[in-house]
């Protein structure tokens, strides 16, 4: 029997969009949408095949659906069900894909933006790693060499087909070249392999390969160590367009069927990629000294020392390679240090003035809204209102 719900009610079913990862982050931008509609009630169905389409259709009657699939048997049941449907499937067949509604991410928007992050760091040497015959990992790909190939560069492809000889794959790739390597795989779940097999080889993160995921997933990114950078391709926008149309259709307004490819919002910068690239070996040492020790009672001494020249040198090399100077860095790596623990613990702000290296609160107030805009208790709330809202 259908279940009980109220008529003045519109009934929309979610079907096949895990509430994890990838999904997830279009769930939170289309119930950023929908809070805003006391109206639609929603119904979620996280596995999406023909019985439990069935159940679905039968059960909660739905006026219209958000789906997540690209099984040729669902889109042709749904075509006959005669009801809006939104499709967020990346890799519809062609033949079926041109009378739907579509969004769906602009994956080679994606991997043009991923080249052009890593070239405006100095690198010189690019790699991807990705597994042929998936259309959002090809057409990434195909964004990224093209972008690539045009300023000049190259490309060298990982096919990670073989999860057991990872390891011997990324250490084939890069050979012998002494250059540091940029990485972009097409993926956070295969960037956090990618960076455990760097690790595993004593290659170092990122001063001599920097790697960059895609899909902004926060906790395989901060499972990662280093903590993975990784673009933001839209996802939650994604969730919000899909809304809007159904909301359209839903209306009876005219709106033929069409595909709406999401462009990446930005890559959000985690320690994966916190370099900027430079031949000089010296330099990078410093670099990523400050990288690991800035939060702690780090001397001009250590660092000249780890140079192997003078202070004046070293301060003039500094600047030129990487566009600002010693105190600067060291002053960055203490504010993101800070923006991590007010995003994420409860922490009270003499804490973490502590933990960040900064001699007292008042320090780290001043420090902190000199480089952000924002007082640390302005930013902690912020961040909880902008992750609330996606």
């Amino acid at each position: 029997m259908p279940l009980s719900f109220n008529p003045d009610h519109q009934h929309i079913g979610l079907i096949g969009l895990h509430p994890d990862g990838y999904a997830r982050w279009i769930l939170e931008g289309f119930l950023a949408f929908t809070d805003k509609q006391p109206h639609w009630q929603l119904m979620h169905e996280p596995h999406c095949d023909l019985d439990h389409l069935e159940n679905l259709l039968t059960h909660f009657q739905p006026d219209a659906l958000l789906c997540e699939s690209k099984d040729p048997e669902i889109i042709r049941r749904l075509s006959a069900w005669g009801k809006p449907v939104v499709y967020v499937a990346s890799n519809i067949p062609r033949s079926l894909a041109k009378n739907l509604h579509r969004v769906r991410a602009d994956n080679h928007a994606v991997g043009a933006l991923a080249f052009s992050y890593l070239r405006e760091k100095g690198f010189t040497r690019f790699l991807f790693a990705g597994t042929s015959n998936h259309p959002f990992s090809d057409v990434r790909l195909q964004g990224y060499r093209q972008s690539a190939e045009a300023a000049g560069y190259p490309v060298k492809c990982i096919e990670m087909s073989s999860p057991d000889r990872v390891e011997s794959l990324l250490a084939s790739a890069l050979g012998s070249d002494p250059r540091p390597a940029a990485l972009f795989a097409a993926h956070d779940s295969l960037g956090l392999t990618l960076v455990r097999a760097a690790n595993g080889l004593g290659i170092p993160i990122p001063e001599a390969l920097a790697i960059l995921g895609v899909d902004n997933h926060a906790l395989l990114c901060r499972i990662s160590h280093p903590h993975l950078s990784s673009v933001d391709p839209g996802t939650d926008q994604m969730g919000i367009v899909c809304a809007e149309r159904l909301y359209t259709l839903l209306q009876g307004e005219p709106l033929p069927p069409a595909e709406i490819q999401i462009p990446p919002v930005k890559v959000v910068t985690r320690r994966s990629t916190e370099v900027v690239s430079t031949d000089n070996p010296n330099l990078r040492r410093v670099f990523a000294l400050i990288r690991e020790r800035g939060c702690e009672d780090l001397t001009y001494q250590e660092l000249i020392s780890a140079s192997h020249m003078s202070r004046r040198s070293l301060e003039i090399r500094y600047k030129e390679a990487f566009g600002f100077t010693l105190g600067q860095h060291i002053t960055q790596v203490k504010v993101t240090k800070a923006k991590e623990l007010l995003e994420h613990t409860d922490m009270y702000t003499p804490d973490i003035a502590a933990a960040c290296g900064w001699p007292s609160a008042s320090h780290m107030c001043v420090m902190f809204k000199r480089h952000t805009g924002h007082t640390p208790s302005d930013y902690r709330r912020k961040s909880h209102r902008d992750h609330i809202s996606t």
